[in-house]
């Protein structure tokens, strides 16, 4: 039986398809329906493409990566990367120094009912800092000026998100105290 006229042959070489008209020994001569190799292909992608999608990855990756996540927060828990702030709740100019932390604060003069602030960036809380401090108006140029120093505990502010504000206040009974602003 003679296959229809319609019908497009293929024969598979070295060089790729070729097509040739339809003969009386198509299927002896290894000749196929280019439908039928249509068909083969497009079954061939979708299997290609089901292997290529990705996998759920195994359970050991993802508590791999949970345990990694729980020691970096653990060993970041005393870091901070907010903003560290000086007020001046006092009738009296400051002057103002910190030590102890990593990166130093500046402040500098700090006038009555004044704010300084800056962005230190991620860094280790210590567990106190020392503010050295001296009042009246250009005490940071007068050697004369009297120096007060404060050893400031800075564990109340030791849960504080990294997002927030330390801010140290002079009070009006010359006191400091520090306290956590969240943003």
């Amino acid at each position: 039986m003679r296959p229809a006229r319609s019908v497009c042959l293929c024969r598979f070489n070295n060089e790729g398809p070729q097509r040739r008209k339809p003969s009386l020994l198509w299927q002896e001569a290894g000749f196929f329906p280019c439908s039928l190799i249509r068909v083969m292909r497009r079954i061939r992608r979708s299997i290609y493409n089901v292997r290529r999608q990705r996998m759920r990855p195994p359970p050991s990756t993802l508590l791999s990566v949970f345990a990694l996540t729980l020691i970096v927060g653990c060993v970041s828990a005393n870091r901070f990367g907010g903003d560290i702030a000086f007020t001046n709740k006092s009738t009296s100019e400051l002057w103002v120094e910190i030590a102890g932390f990593d990166y130093n604060p500046p402040c500098g003069v700090l006038i009555p009912g004044g704010l300084k602030g800056s962005h230190m960036g991620a860094m280790r809380l210590p567990a106190q800092v020392i503010l050295t401090w001296s009042e009246g108006y250009a005490s940071y140029n007068d050697p004369n000026a009297t120096r007060h120093t404060n050893a400031v505990s800075l564990s109340s502010v030791s849960n504080c998100p990294s997002s927030a504000t330390i801010t140290f206040e002079f009070t009006s009974n010359r006191v400091w105290r520090v306290f956590c602003e969240n943003r």
